[in-house]
């Protein structure tokens, strides 16, 4: 609010959450706090998805604030999500599919959504897979925000090499 009232400059934040992280053999979900439900036998799968569950009804609360007030220039919030869970590892070894030394795994794939109030926002730069390290800058770019030589340098990393940082 402060930076609302005294800064004509966008505000950039990042918040980085680790609630939803493991270990998974404590429950850290209040009780009521999220509807009762059983998603697996696994005793910390469900502490995982309670955790999930948890953290977006606190995120879409926030959105919820953000879509109320989006301030005079407006607003806009990337989420993403930087790896798989410990708890879906089980799932991704059924499938064949985990392979931790494989940058391209599934175990590497993740969500980002991106939300806009009262701003404007080219999300296209968002429709090619990136890795995390190009988000800021994709973000910066796909909202015409005021960049630098570094995030510009980056959105040029970003599309010479595909989005794949670690390559």
């Amino acid at each position: 609010e402060e930076h609302r009232r005294r800064d004509p400059r966008p505000l950039f934040l990042s918040v980085q959450t680790l609630f939803p992280h493991g270990p998974y053999d404590v429950a850290r979900v209040p009780p009521g706090e999220v509807p009762a439900f059983t998603f697996s036998q696994d005793a910390e799968i469900n502490e995982y998805m309670h955790r999930v569950v948890s953290s977006r009804i606190e995120f879409h609360r926030f959105l919820s604030g953000l879509k109320e007030r989006p301030g005079a220039r407006g607003t806009v919030v990337l989420e993403y999500g930087d790896h798989q869970s410990v708890a879906t590892r089980p799932h991704l070894e059924q499938a064949g599919e985990l392979s931790l030394s494989d940058m391209h795994s599934p175990a590497y794939r993740t969500f980002l959504s991106v939300h806009a109030f009262g701003a404007e926002l080219d999300a296209r730069v968002f429709d090619e897979p990136m890795d995390a390290g190009f988000l800021s800058a994709a973000l910066v770019e796909a909202a015409g925000l005021p960049s630098s030589p570094l995030l510009r340098g980056l959105s040029r990393l970003r599309k010479a090499c595909g989005g794949r940082y670690h390559d």
